[in-house]
């Protein structure tokens, strides 16, 4: 049975989240108050706000992922700075010639490909800026190549074992390997994004009569050691994020030193606008929405969805695999998909159990609805959060609506392909 506090932590979760649809101008403070009164009513305990430990966990609010994301975020703006980002831009679009299709399927593609790898945050922060710069020097709308980006960056966190954090949290619990999950989840997020970018390309209508884009050569101006030396920082700082935890270096300290890093490279020439364009209002948002799903979680109230799958009674492997992969990926459009792995790293050992069937195409599953549900929302992934947010910062603002209406679709129809192919490659 639910108990009140599930209950209680369910209402203010799906009432601020209501709000800031009506009111997305007013997100921070509507959330803010929202996980203000989950706190106040002891929803969540405030000891469990503060990080614990030197590895800062112990926290409902992810502040590994905080400080990651804040030093990412500067030296995506010391790129920018140093002219990197344009220049790249340029150099792209002229190869191209300046054609939206090919620029589109070429950025998913890049986007897809490098999350296979690292973070989604860190490419879309690496992409945005280069996207931004095209879609302006071309005049075209850069709100679909935006979208488009953020779904592959997604999509691609489901293909290998480092991809994403729940790809993580799930494949080291059932100790499978960085081949396995290449070969099973790789195909279905191949089928997903090739679904996107078809869809997203079929809806980049030009504009009747319109002459195609002039592309000249770019000439382009570097301070080269400059530059070289940021991305060798850079280079370093993922390096440190992909091995730092084999060596006790907690994520934290990768942010931290990361962004001290961009500022000190930006020198007295950069610093100081590199700090003022530091996107503080997405952080304080990402702390805040943490905190309101953390009153999910310790109040049992994802746990009782949990319960609610295993009382289905379905024992069939392939519809369990469906209905966790499907379920997820609801879920993962309003709930931060880390917190959800850690839940449904059990639900799968608990349905296995139950059912008597093999966990390992249930992973499979679960993990597919964990990277490619968040594409649903504007808060489904922290990709989705900070590439929006800095679409608006350059004056391109994507809503809910807007997100939804464009995104949501086909959201379902890559989700559609991933489970045909996890059908009968995954199992």
């Amino acid at each position: 049975m639910v108990g009140a506090p599930a209950v209680a932590a369910t209402a203010v979760f799906l009432g601020a989240i209501a709000l800031t649809v009506v009111w997305e101008n007013y997100r921070v403070p509507i959330v803010g108050a929202g996980a203000a009164i989950a706190v106040g009513v002891g929803l969540v305990p405030t000891g469990a706000l503060v990080p614990q430990g030197w590895g800062a966990g112990g926290s409902v609010v992810e502040w590994n992922a905080l400080a990651l994301l804040t030093g990412l975020i500067l030296f995506g703006a010391l790129f920018g700075a140093l002219g990197l980002t344009r220049a790249a831009a340029l150099t792209l679009a002229f190869r191209l010639k300046g054609n939206p299709v090919r620029l589109f399927a070429t950025l998913a593609g890049l986007a897809f490909a490098l999350s296979m790898l690292l973070t989604s945050v860190a490419v879309i922060l690496i992409l945005i800026g280069v996207t931004l710069e095209i879609c302006q020097a071309l005049r075209i709308p850069p709100i679909p190549f935006v979208l488009g980006e953020v779904s592959a960056a997604n999509i691609g966190g489901a293909g290998t074992l480092f991809g994403s954090p729940p790809n993580v949290i799930l494949g080291t619990k059932f100790a499978l390997s960085f081949p396995a999950f290449l070969t099973h989840t790789g195909p279905a997020a191949l089928a997903a994004l090739a679904v996107t970018v078809l869809l997203f390309v079929r809806s980049m209508r030009p504009t009747p009569g319109a002459p195609p884009p002039s592309v000249p050569r770019p000439t382009i101006e570097l301070d080269r050691p400059h530059v070289l030396v940021a991305i060798g920082a850079f280079v370093v700082m993922i390096a440190f994020l992909v091995e730092g935890s084999s060596w006790g270096i907690p994520i934290w300290m990768v942010g931290v030193a990361g962004g001290g890093a961009a500022v000190a490279i930006a020198g007295p020439r950069f610093a100081r606008g590199l700090v003022e364009d530091l996107d503080w209002q997405t952080l304080l948002f990402l702390a805040l929405l943490f905190v309101l799903v953390g009153a999910l979680l310790d109040t049992g109230a994802i746990a009782a969805f949990a319960g609610g799958l295993l009382a289905t009674g379905v024992t069939d492997p392939i519809a369990l695999g469906l209905v966790l992969l499907w379920a997820l990926a609801g879920l993962s459009m309003l709930i931060d998909n880390v917190p959800l792995a850690a839940v449904a790293a059990p639900l799968v050992a608990q349905i296995g159990a139950a059912a008597q069937v093999g966990t390992t195409g249930l992973v499979y599953a679960a993990t597919l609805g964990l990277n490619l549900g968040g594409n649903g929302t504007p808060i489904g992934s922290a990709a989705g959060i900070v590439g929006l947010a800095e679409a608006e910062r350059r004056g391109f603002r994507v809503g809910w609506r807007r997100f939804v209406r464009q995104s949501g679709p086909i959201m379902v129809a890559a989700l559609a392909a991933a489970s045909v192919v996890w059908i009968f490659v995954a199992r």
